[in-house]
């Protein structure tokens, strides 16, 4: 479904615009999509920005604390 991928994008720690994912969540609903459909799509994009900020300070965690 178009609008579950334009909300992922909506709600990603990158750009969240809120409007947006309200906008694509009430045409999700519109298009069928269940209430736990949407939320599993904004879950995975929160495991996504949390995989992705884990990967960017990894490396500047280790140089600060001297380990390798």
């Amino acid at each position: 479904m178009v609008e579950l991928t334009a909300l992922t994008i909506s709600v990603a720690c990158t750009n969240l615009d809120m409007e947006g994912a309200r906008r694509h969540i009430r045409s999700a609903v519109a298009a069928g999509a269940t209430r736990d459909e949407i939320l599993c799509v904004i879950k995975m994009a929160s495991v996504m920005a949390i995989g992705f900020w884990s990967y960017i300070v990894s490396p500047f965690d280790r140089g600060a604390s001297g380990r390798s």
